[in-house]
């Protein structure tokens, strides 16, 4: 995921994080939290690059582009041809988990879609009572199965991720069908117009990070949440949700 995309338009106020020395409209500081991040120096850099720099110079005007300039039916259905290259992923990794009833809604889905929706332009599978899920990642698996997160990292373009989610997206990319169908270039291509797609729909949030005292311990902490609450949810544990510092259509498309 090209991730500061998704960062430029992330929430519409300070993350909240009740305590017993904060008031639910005040915002967390970040020594206030304790997360694994002992390159924060580091990764304030890379968000400044990516929030303050690459987003506004080249990812903002891509994605006025695409959203101004090509029709609404052609962006969805690029968007579920490529969406519909991460369905056996999330199969596969829930077949992992030993989930099989799960696994057989996304293996439905690529079927459907493929076979009736030419190659997964059109959506057939979700007007036959299959929604759409968000991409299940082996990162998530390997949670589940008690890996630890690691330190929190931002890299240059791709933005937030943990060494676990990020060995987990690499090894799908290498392993998993459809995608190793997909040369590099292919890859790229997926990400970059996936990314672009979600900061297309983003625009009109634009504000949300402005308005954050911090907007890297907001991204960080919904980061951290996030994936938290699918693994748990994935055990059956008592989830406790996000807060929704993020809209969900942000949250669900965080590594």
């Amino acid at each position: 995921m090209i991730a500061p995309i998704v960062m430029a338009s992330c929430a519409s106020r300070p993350l909240v994080i009740p305590s017993k020395t904060t008031t639910p409209h005040e915002s967390v500081h970040p020594a206030d939290v304790h997360r694994s991040d002992p390159l924060e120096p580091l990764n304030r850099l890379m968000w400044r690059w990516n929030y303050h720099l690459l987003d506004p110079l080249l990812l903002r005007p891509l994605a006025v582009v695409w959203h101004h300039c090509l029709p609404y039916r052609l962006r969805q259905g690029i968007d579920n041809a490529l969406g519909n290259l991460d369905e056996l992923p999330s199969a596969m990794n829930y077949l992992l988990q030993a989930q099989f009833t799960k696994s057989l809604r996304p293996v439905a889905r690529f079927a459907i879609n493929t076979l009736v929706g030419l190659g997964g332009l059109i959506d057939i599978a979700s007007y036959s009572g299959l929604p759409k899920h968000p991409h299940y990642p082996l990162g998530h698996v390997l949670g589940y199965y008690q890996l630890g997160h690691g330190p929190f990292l931002v890299l240059p373009a791709y933005g937030p991720t943990t060494p676990r989610q990020l060995t987990g997206r690499m090894i799908e990319q290498i392993c998993y069908f459809p995608l190793t169908t997909l040369t590099l270039w292919g890859r790229v291509g997926k990400e970059l117009l996936e990314g672009i797609e979600r900061r297309a729909q983003l625009l009109s949030r634009e504000s949300i990070l402005q308005h954050s005292s911090d907007s890297y311990l907001t991204v960080r902490e919904a980061y951290f949440q996030s994936n938290d609450f699918a693994i748990q949810e994935e055990r059956g544990e008592q989830a406790k949700e996000p807060d929704q510092a993020l809209p969900q259509e942000i949250l669900d498309q965080l590594d």
